[in-house]
């Protein structure tokens, strides 16, 4: 089931919702918001008159009504779903906003969680970072391969030795490609501008000298071409957050294919103001 965006009725940023969400919070301004009924947004027209075959199809938009969830609560929640502390969050929201827990998770669902796999997923890897991934997955799968063979032969306490290998090999082949792309386009990708236009951040010395910010950019290709929408969860170095001030156009580099992965450029480099 595909992720609806309307805006959020505060900030005006956008909220990815399903179509049976009842409730959403908005990780810019911390609002928690009830959703209403949808509605059909196209003109009203007389009912003898038949559109055409190729007219487009109905928009329907639900109404949005910001809750009395207080913005500290909303806070904390998303304090424990940045801990992976899911379950945690679901109930803390489903007290205060007084709805089921069902109704309560749906939101969660949609609160960082997509971004911070993005994150997890394709941060970028340092070169030094690859190659040793890339040795101990040589000498996982080496040792996999040999203990397998040591016991096809008959000895059996290989075993013990093989599995563990075989897994933490597979591991890395699943985690390693995406990364290394990541890496390829961090340093590589298509040249591109993105203006900032909303940006939090959502936790203060997440790593050492680092903190975890939540940031929503129209990218433009510098060769030119269409701007898209791109908003990431990006670790980023304490003295670097005043460049991403709203506003602020910076350079960044982008998968050419379809723009999905969107990286600032390091130290990232601030090249205008709109």
């Amino acid at each position: 089931m595909h992720a609806l965006h309307v805006s959020c009725p505060h900030c005006g940023a956008p909220l990815p919702l399903q179509p049976t969400q009842r409730i959403t919070i908005c990780a810019y301004c911390n609002t928690s918001t009830r959703i209403g009924t949808w509605s059909d947004t196209r003109p009203q027209v007389p009912t003898t008159h038949h559109p055409p075959a190729h007219s487009p199809t109905a928009q329907h938009l639900p109404t949005l009504t910001p809750d009395s969830v207080p913005a500290e609560v909303v806070e904390q929640i998303k304090q424990r779903v940045i801990d992976g502390r899911h379950q945690d969050a679901v109930a803390l929201y489903a007290q205060h906003a007084r709805v089921a827990p069902a109704e309560a998770e749906a939101a969660i669902q949609q609160l960082l969680t997509p971004q911070l796999h993005r994150l997890t997923s394709r941060l970028p890897f340092t070169p030094i970072a690859f190659a040793i991934c890339v040795a101990i997955f040589c000498a996982m799968t080496a040792a996999a391969l040999w203990s397998g063979l040591m016991v096809h032969a008959g000895a059996h306490l290989w075993l013990l030795l093989t599995v563990p290998s075989a897994i933490l090999a597979l591991s890395l082949l699943v985690s390693l490609p995406p990364r290394a792309v990541s890496m390829w386009v961090s340093a590589w990708g298509k040249e591109g501008r993105a203006r900032i236009l909303k940006v939090v951040i959502l936790r203060q010395g997440y790593v050492a000298g680092g903190s975890l910010v939540l940031i929503l950019m129209d990218v433009v290709p510098l060769a030119g071409g269409e701007s898209c929408r791109d908003e990431e969860v990006m670790l980023v170095r304490d003295g670097s957050l005043p460049k991403l001030s709203t506003g602020n156009i910076i350079r960044v580099r982008y998968d050419d294919r379809t723009i999905r992965r969107v990286f600032t450029t390091t130290p990232i480099e601030v090249v205008g103001r709109a």
